[in-house]
C-alpha cells in the first residue's frame, strides 16, 4: 500500500486511444491506495466522463492536445486534478439537470456532470492562462456522501 500523500501524475494525449493506459494506470494507483470499490469506481466513472469531454469538445483544431492527471490520496480522501488547453469551461458552474422531466422532454446532455457531482466529494474548477483545473475529492468510507 502507498502511504498517504502520496501522489501520481499522467500526461495523455487528448485521444480516445490514450483511455485504456489512463485507466489502468488510475486503478492500478486506486489499488496501491487501498481505495475500497465504491472510491475506484466514483474516480474511475468520473475520469473518464472528464477525459472523454475534453477529448470530444474542448478543441477546435485537429492539433495535438495533452491533457495531465495527478492524483493524490490521503488517509480521508483521494484528490484528482484534470488540466487541459481547452476552451474554458467549468462543469460546476453549469445548470442542474432537471431529473423530474421525462427523458425525452429533457435538453441532451449534462447528465455526466450530473453523475459526477454525486460522485465527487467535492468539485472545484479554475481557469489559469490557457489551462482549466479541474480538482475533485472522493471521500473514503465512513465520509462518503449520499448525494445521487
Amino acid at each position: 500500500m502507498k502511504p498517504p500523500g502520496s501522489a501520481m501524475d499522467i500526461e495523455i494525449g487528448a485521444s480516445l486511444a490514450e483511455m485504456a493506459r489512463l485507466h489502468d494506470a488510475a486503478d492500478a494507483f486506486l489499488q496501491d491506495a487501498a481505495a475500497d470499490e465504491r472510491t475506484r469506481f466514483a474516480v474511475l466513472f468520473t475520469i473518464e466522463e472528464i477525459v472523454c469531454n475534453i477529448i470530444g469538445y474542448a478543441h477546435d483544431d485537429d492539433k495535438p492536445h495533452l491533457i495531465r492527471l495527478r492524483f493524490e490520496h490521503g488517509a480521508e480522501a483521494i484528490a484528482v486534478e484534470v488540466v487541459d488547453d481547452g476552451r474554458p469551461f467549468d462543469p460546476s458552474a453549469q445548470p442542474p439537470v432537471d431529473t423530474g422531466l421525462a427523458p425525452e422532454q429533457r435538453p441532451l446532455g449534462g447528465l455526466g456532470i450530473f453523475i459526477t457531482r454525486g460522485l465527487a466529494s467535492d468539485m472545484s474548477y479554475r481557469r489559469e492562462g490557457r489551462h482549466n483545473r479541474l480538482s475533485l475529492r472522493f471521500d473514503r468510507p465512513g465520509r462518503l456522501r449520499e448525494k445521487i
